[in-house]
């Protein structure tokens, strides 16, 4: 994997990826939802298909990640809030 795609979905998981619940399992189609945008988004970005398809199944954990992030840092936000 090509360091130009590892920045690019860094940079689009965070303008696109929002606290939301954490993702329960595999059954969870948010990470491969989030993914196949990615994906287009990296094309139309001018990254090759090619490129992109080889890094399908670390796209879809990074995603998964990603959203158990989002997730943690509005626990976090709201606890603190709630300490005030």
């Amino acid at each position: 994997m090509t360091q130009p795609i590892v920045d690019f979905v860094e940079h689009w998981i965070v303008e696109h990826v929002n606290a939301q619940p954490y993702v329960t399992g595999i059954q969870d189609a948010r990470p491969k939802e989030l993914a196949d945008q990615c994906m287009v988004d990296a094309v139309a970005a001018g990254i090759p298909k090619a490129e992109i398809d080889k890094t399908r199944p670390w796209l879809e954990e990074r995603m998964a990640s990603a959203i158990n992030a989002a997730a943690d840092a509005e626990v976090d936000r709201l606890a603190s809030k709630d300490r005030s």
